[in-house]
């Protein structure tokens, strides 16, 4: 068998991102920049108010304080929008303007004193405290510069960013092509939910699992199927699916006188890279490619067919879709109880982490097994114990990912 970093290794040599295309920046939302991103004009575009208020020369306001308030004429009223004539007007000496939040200044202004802090009197205000330069005021391009690289290659489009994008008057970008994906649920005992089950059938947990993890990534599956374990079935459905960029089988994978996938994918021309790692659960994992397309045999118990997904399939599948990091992030918890290791194979167990006291505090979500699912459901986080160890002791570290947060 070969080791887990092996296995990762091995996969991400065979998966490349996928060619680009153009959508509108509605289209692109949790897809890749294929392109990085160049501002095409300052943001803000012009130097404006950044509160109602009045419009002054900050110099004149200097000796302004409650007991001894300065007065100023109002030369006019400057709204957001087209500037019209009077608003380009340059400022005088002991005048300010009315403007409104988002009005660029007129020539000669520099700071804005708010409407709260000030009081009105006809054609003058009186002004309670001093300005200085700059205050209450936006200047062009003070966040983002025309010309400025403002996103990565990679980077991940969000409401955040597409914000950005529009501040600054993009309308379509160019983003990694999203893989188009085929599921195949094996085993002639499975049932989908929602029908009684009959003696020696179960419900079919692992395809809708795979889809929602699919899904939690930003893709749907193209196709999905149910095949029974009849050789000639199994033939037939993987030949009409192997025309995707990713083909992922659950099930027929292990030791048994029907897991079938292996000795099919052969037949078909696929080539086997590796088959079985030294990890728990999930150990009789397969990998291999036929053409352009790659293919992932996953185990049929429900636990493992999630780990391996989480672990191995979706750092490629983010791959071909653009990331930069495919892989969730690591980090170091304290182990509040014992942690059971496997000599020999790199263990990942369905945790429950909490942060307190400034560090992260990790247990076991319940009983390990590779068809318990209740510990599943109550994980939030992968613990994970290195090939080299059999336990992680109380108060000693341990790797975690957590399995919540942005994809």
């Amino acid at each position: 068998m070969i080791t887990a970093n092996e296995a990762h290794k091995i996969i991400l040599e065979n998966v490349v991102p996928l060619g680009e295309e153009a959508l509108s920046l509605c289209q692109t939302l949790f897809r890749r920049l294929a392109s990085p991103i160049f501002a095409p004009i300052c943001l803000p575009p012009f130097t404006h108010a950044a509160m109602d208020g009045f419009a002054v020369r900050s110099g004149d306001t200097k000796a302004a304080c409650l007991s001894s308030p300065v007065s100023l004429e109002v030369a006019n009223t400057v709204g957001a929008g087209p500037v019209r004539a009077t608003g380009r007007s340059p400022l005088l000496s002991n005048q300010a303007v009315r403007i409104m939040t988002g009005a660029p200044l007129p020539a000669g202004v520099d700071a804005v004193v708010p409407f709260e802090e000030a009081q009105s009197e006809g054609k003058s205000c009186r002004l309670f405290r001093s300005v200085v330069h700059g205050d209450n005021v936006r200047k062009a391009g003070e966040d983002v510069l025309k010309g400025q690289k403002i996103l990565e290659v990679g980077e991940r489009i969000t409401p955040r960013t597409i914000a950005l994008l529009a501040s600054v008057g993009i309308q379509n970008i160019s983003v990694f092509r999203q893989p188009r994906v085929a599921i195949i649920s094996t085993g002639s005992e499975l049932v989908e939910p929602g029908r009684p089950l009959c003696d020696g059938e179960i419900y079919n947990s692992n395809g809708p699992a795979l889809i929602s993890s699919l899904q939690e990534i930003g893709l749907e599956p193209a196709v999905v199927s149910k095949v029974s374990d009849i050789e000639e079935d199994l033939a037939q459905t993987i030949q009409q699916q192997l025309k995707y960029d990713v083909l992922i089988t659950m099930g027929g994978v292990s030791a048994g006188d029907y897991d079938l996938v292996p000795k099919v994918l052969q037949k078909l021309g696929a080539r086997i890279l590796f088959h079985k790692v030294a990890i728990k659960p999930g150990k009789p994992l397969l990998f291999g490619t036929r053409g352009k397309t790659v293919v992932f045999g996953l185990p049929g118990n429900p636990v493992s067919a999630y780990m391996v997904f989480d672990r191995f399939v979706r750092p490629a599948l983010l791959k071909m879709m653009g990331a930069r990091q495919p892989f969730r992030e690591r980090r170091v918890a304290e182990a509040e109880e014992e942690l059971a290791g496997t000599k020999g194979k790199e263990d990942y167990l369905r945790g429950v982490v909490n942060y307190i006291g400034g560090h992260y505090l990790a247990r076991s979500a319940g009983v390990q097994g590779s068809a318990r699912l209740l510990p599943l459901a109550r994980a939030n986080a992968t613990l994970i114990i290195p090939a080299s160890q059999e336990k992680i002791h109380k108060g000693e570290s341990v790797e975690i990912e957590l399995l919540e947060g942005e994809r």
